[in-house]
C-alpha cells in the first residue's frame, strides 16, 4: 500500500489535492466531536493514520501465511506418501513454516510497539481513536472509510471541536435503542455548521450538509454498523427483546478491538464490516464489529501435543496425542489483547470459565505436531504467579469478558488416527478446584463424574496463564474410557501415575458391571467411587447357592463371546476380576441352558470338557490381552474385589486349572483343550504392546503384523471435530 493511496482516501476528494493545501475533519467515533487537522500537520497525520493500518494488516497477512503452512505441512504429514517427493516436499513446507513463524514473530512485535504507548482501558489519557474522514465530495458506491489514530498524535496535530450531546453520554448520545441514530448525526452536523472554525477552515461543509446522506461516508457508516448488528443478530418480529441485548458498541475499547480487528478496511475492502479478519493464528472467528464481539472456534497446539510421562529410572514413554478445541467469546479489550496475540489469564468467575489478555511470547517455533509435554510424577512444575497484572497497558483495566468453552480431544487409532473429543470444560465452582500446586495434568473421580485438570497452556496455546477443569459426561464417557485403555496399552500397562487411584478403580469398576449386566457405562456411576466399588463388590461377594447366580454367569460368558463388548476397553484390573466372576461356580451351572454352549459345540465340538461357554469367555478376554506385561498384571487381579492382587503366577496356575478341568489327553472332537490353547495364547503374546496401533485380538493375523509403533502415532493431524461445548456470551 502506498502513501498516496492512503492519502488518497483520507484527504478531501474533487480536485487533485496534495497534502498540505488543506486540512483535514473527521468524526471522531463515540467522542461528541471533530477534529480538525491543519494542513501544515496533513501529511504527519496521514502518516500516522497509514501506520496505524499497516501494523494490522501486515501483522494478519503474517498469521494467514502461518496457517496456510501449518495446514499444508499437516496435509502432508496426514497422507499416504512417503516417496522421493514427499522428503523434498517435506522439506520446503518446513522452510515455510519456520519462515512464516519468524514473520508473525516480528509483524506482532511492530503491533506491540504501536500499541505499547497506549495506557490502560480505565485511563482517558492515551487511547486509539475511531476516525470517520468527513470529505468534500460524495461517493455513490458502499465504500466508506474508517481510520484510527492514537489520541497522543492527535493532540498533537488537531484541534477538537465539540458537537452537541444533550447531556448524554458521548456513547450514547448518537444511538436510539442500540442503534446508530442517522437523525442524531444530523442535528450533531446541523449545530456545528456555524462555528467560526468550521466557517473558515471548510467552507464546503453547508454543501457537504445538502447532499444525499447515502452519498456521504458518515451515513454510510451509520448504515453499515447497524446492518452489521442486524444481519448478526436477527430478531423475529414482533419478539419482545431487551433494548439492550444487542446493540452498537462505540466505547473506546469496542474502538481498540475493531482496530486489531483490521476494521479500517484491510485489503481494500469497500466496507469494512464485511471483510474478513484472522484473530488468531489457525482461528475461525465469526465477528459481529458493530458489537466489537467475535466468536473464535480453533485447536491447539497445531498438528496436536505428543502427552508423554516419566517413569521412574528417568525413562520417558509416550502416551499419544491430545489437543484442544476452543470457542471463545471475546469482546472490548479482551478481544483486542487476543487479536493482537497475547496470551490469556483465565479464571472462574460466576460460574464461567473467564479470560484476559496477558503479556507473554506468541510463537513457540516448531513444525505441527512436534510440541510435546512431560508428566512426572509429583511434578511440582513451575508455579504460574504472573497473572493478569503482566498484561500491557492497553489492555489491563478492561472488561474481563472472555467466555470460554474448551473440549479435550485425543488421536483415536480406531477412527484413522483423527482427533476425537473425549472430556469438555466444567461449568460451576467445582471447575479449577482439582489441580494443585504446579502439577501439569491429573484426572479424578469426583461428585459422580471423573474430571480432568490440566493448565490452561494445554488449551490455550503457549503461555496462557491459569488452570482450568474438564469434566466427563455420560455422553463422552465410553471415548473416554477407550482413551485410558490406549493410555495404558501405549506405556504397555504401567501405573498411569496421573490418573488418582480411586478413579482408576472408578474405570474399572463401571467398565466391569457394564460387561456384566450389559448396562450402559452411565448408569454405573455414583457419587462416590466407594459406592462404585461398593456394588461391584455386591456382585463378587458372595457366590449363591442358587440358578441366578448361575444364570448370571452365563449371560456374561454369553455376551463376552458374542463380541468383544465393553471388556475391550477394559482395564487389566477389569479383566482379572471379570475371569475371576466366570470361574465361580454352584450345583446350578453345569444345569443352567446357557452354559451349554450347543451352537458353539456345533462349531468345535468336543465330547469331553467342563463349562466351555465359560471358559471360552475367559480365552476371549485373554485374547484382548496385548503384551506379556498385560497380560501378567490381569493374572495378578485373578481376585474378587478390585484393589486386591496376587502374585501373577498363582493367578495364572488357577485359570490354567479351570481351563484343563474335565479335559482329558484326547485328540478333538473328543476334548476341547482350552488348557493347551491357554499355553499357546501366553506363547504368542508380544514382549511389549503395539504404541499407536489399535487393540484386537491377540490370535488374529492382524495383532502379529502390527507395527511397533504406528506410523500415524505422533504425525501431525488436522481433522474437524463434533462441536460437544457452547458459549454464551
Amino acid at each position: 500500500m502506498t502513501d498516496g493511496a492512503v492519502q488518497t482516501r483520507l484527504m478531501p476528494q474533487g480536485q487533485d489535492v496534495h497534502v498540505g493545501e488543506s486540512p483535514l475533519l473527521f468524526y471522531a467515533v463515540g467522542r461528541d466531536q471533530l477534529l480538525s487537522v491543519p494542513a501544515e500537520a496533513a501529511a504527519s497525520f496521514v502518516e500516522e493514520c497509514r501506520l496505524m493500518e499497516m501494523v494490522v494488516e501486515e501483522y494478519q497477512d503474517a498469521l494467514a501465511e502461518l496457517s496456510v503452512a501449518n495446514s499444508n505441512y499437516m496435509a502432508l504429514m496426514m497422507s499416504a506418501r512417503r516417496d522421493h517427493r514427499f522428503l523434498l516436499d517435506k522439506e520446503v513446507l518446513q522452510g515455510e513454516i519456520v519462515a512464516a513463524q519468524r514473520k508473525v514473530e516480528h509483524k506482532n512485535q511492530v503491533l506491540k510497539n504501536v500499541i505499547e504507548p497506549l495506557t490502560e482501558l480505565s485511563s482517558e489519557t492515551n487511547k486509539v481513536m475511531e476516525l470517520i474522514p468527513i470529505r468534500r465530495g460524495g461517493s455513490r458506491t458502499e465504500h466508506f472509510r474508517l481510520a484510527y489514530a492514537r489520541s497522543h498524535i492527535i493532540r498533537a496535530f488537531a484541534e477538537e471541536i465539540p458537537l452537541a450531546s444533550g447531556g448524554a453520554n458521548a456513547s450514547e448520545s448518537v444511538l436510539t435503542g442500540g442503534r446508530v441514530d442517522s437523525d442524531k448525526l444530523i442535528r450533531q452536523m446541523t449545530d456545528v455548521r456555524g462555528q467560526a472554525k468550521i466557517k473558515a477552515d471548510f467552507p464546503w461543509f453547508e454543501e457537504w450538509l445538502k447532499k444525499d446522506k447515502e452519498t456521504l461516508d458518515l451515513f454510510k457508516w451509520s448504515e453499515a454498523i447497524n446492518r452489521n448488528l442486524s444481519a448478526k443478530h436477527e430478531i423475529v418480529e414482533g419478539e419482545e427483546h431487551h433494548r439492550d441485548s444487542y446493540r452498537v458498541e462505540l466505547s473506546a475499547e469496542a474502538q481498540l478491538m475493531r482496530w486489531t480487528s483490521g476494521a479500517s478496511g484491510l485489503s481494500g475492502e469497500f466496507n469494512p464490516f464485511t471483510g474478513k479478519a484472522t484473530l488468531k493464528a489457525d482461528a475461525k472467528a465469526e465477528l459481529v464489529l458493530a458489537e466489537a464481539k467475535a466468536t473464535l472456534d480453533y485447536c491447539t497446539p497445531a498438528g496436536g501435543l505428543m502427552l508423554a510421562c516419566e517413569l521412574p529410572g528417568q525413562q520417558t514413554l509416550d502416551l499419544g496425542m491430545i489437543r484442544s478445541r476452543t470457542l471463545m467469546t471475546i469482546a472490548g479489550g479482551v478481544g483486542a489483547s487476543i487479536a493482537a496475540e497475547l496470551n490469556l489469564n483465565v479464571e472462574m468467575r460466576q460460574g464461567k470459565l473467564q479470560a484476559n489478555g496477558v503479556q507473554g511470547e506468541l510463537v513457540r517455533f516448531g513444525l505441527p505436531g512436534e510440541q510435546r509435554v512431560i508428566l512426572r510424577e509429583n511434578d511440582n512444575g513451575s508455579p504460574d504467579n504472573t497473572e493478569a497484572a503482566t498484561g500491557m497497558a492497553a489492555f489491563a483495566g478492561g472488561q474481563l469478558e472472555a467466555i470460554v468453552g474448551v473440549q479435550l480431544e485425543w488421536k483415536n487409532p480406531e477412527e484413522g488416527h483423527k482427533f476425537k473429543p473425549f472430556a469438555k470444560t466444567a461449568t460451576g465452582g467445582a471447575a479449577l478446584a482439582g489441580i494443585g500446586g504446579g502439577a501439569n495434568f491429573g484426572v479424578r473421580y469426583e461428585n459422580g463424574k471423573f474430571r480432568i485438570s490440566a493448565k490452561v497452556g494445554f488449551c490455550f496455546g503457549f503461555g496462557a496463564k491459569g488452570k482450568v477443569d474438564f469434566e466427563v459426561d455420560a455422553s463422552l464417557l465410553l471415548e473416554f474410557v477407550k482413551w485410558v485403555a490406549y493410555q495404558l496399552k501405549n506405556i504397555d500397562y504401567r501405573r498411569l501415575f496421573f490418573i488418582e487411584n480411586d478413579a482408576f478403580y472408578a474405570i474399572t469398576g463401571i467398565v466391569t458391571m457394564a460387561a456384566i449386566d450389559g448396562k450402559r457405562l452411565s448408569t454405573h456411576l455414583r457419587e462416590d467411587v466407594s459406592d462404585i466399588i461398593d456394588d461391584l463388590n455386591r456382585m463378587f461377594h458372595v457366590v449363591n447357592e442358587n440358578i441366578k447366580s448361575a444364570a448370571e454367569r452365563g449371560d456374561l460368558a454369553e455376551r463376552i463371546n458374542s463380541g468383544e463388548g465393553i471388556i475391550k476397553y477394559a482395564t487389566p484390573d477389569a479383566k482379572g476380576v471379570t475371569i475371576y466372576w466366570l470361574m465361580q461356580t454352584n450345583t446350578f451351572d453345569r444345569f443352567y441352558p446357557g452354559n451349554r454352549d450347543l451352537e458353539g459345540w456345533w462349531e468345535d465340538p468336543s465330547i469331553f470338557g467342563f463349562m466351555n461357554d465359560r471358559k471360552e469367555a475367559i480365552m476371549n478376554v485373554l485374547r484382548l490381552v496385548q503384551s506379556i506385561n498385560e497380560y501378567r498384571n490381569v493374572m495378578q487381579r485373578v481376585v474378587p474385589r478390585v484393589g486386591e492382587t496376587i502374585n501373577w503366577e498363582d493367578g495364572e496356575q488357577i485359570v490354567e486349572e479351570f481351563l484343563g478341568r474335565g479335559e482329558q489327553e484326547l485328540p478333538r472332537p473328543f476334548s476341547s483343550h482350552y488348557a493347551r490353547e491357554f499355553i499357546h495364547l501366553r506363547a504368542r503374546l508380544w514382549e511389549k504392546s503395539r504404541v499407536g496401533m489399535p487393540i484386537v485380538r491377540n490370535d488374529r493375523q492382524e495383532y502379529r503384523s502390527q507395527r511397533s509403533i504406528s506410523s500415524y502415532f505422533s504425525r501431525a493431524c488436522e481433522n474437524s471435530s463434533q462441536c460437544i461445548v457452547k458459549v454464551q456470551s
